[in-house]
């Protein structure tokens, strides 16, 4: 309960100060319990122009690739549909930059992202 209201509690703040421009995505870890608050928290978020991806405190896993593969989608290009509703290529991206928050504390995969985010340039 408190993990949950200090998520929403900092995702409320990105929000507000940001006028709703900044999404924040944070993960307990890179397991189970990761990849369900991933899923409900970044795609929510697709409509975002620049994501915060708060690593602090990350307890370890195994499902970082698939974090990754996400994050470091890149904007190919722009269709429509035909209802004239612009959507990018490839679907499901946020096309900004994105950053890391991080402290000492991630364990296992949970480092992973720390250096993940140095080699793929997340802060372009």
């Amino acid at each position: 309960m408190r993990e949950k209201a200090w998520i929403d509690h900092n995702r409320e703040m990105v929000n507000k100060l940001a006028r709703g421009r900044i999404g924040c995505v944070y993960m307990s870890d890179v397991d189970a319990l990761g990849m369900d608050q991933f899923i409900r928290q970044f795609y929510g978020q697709l409509n975002k122009q620049v994501l915060i991806m708060d690593d602090r405190f990350n307890g370890g896993g195994f499902i970082d690739q698939i974090m990754l593969e996400r994050l470091r989608r890149v904007l190919i290009g722009v269709s429509t549909n035909r209802e004239r509703e612009a959507m990018t290529i490839p679907q499901q991206l946020i096309n900004g930059p994105n950053v890391c928050l991080i402290n000492h504390y991630p364990a296992s995969d949970g480092d992973i992202s720390r250096i993940s985010s140095a080699n793929m340039a997340w802060a372009r």
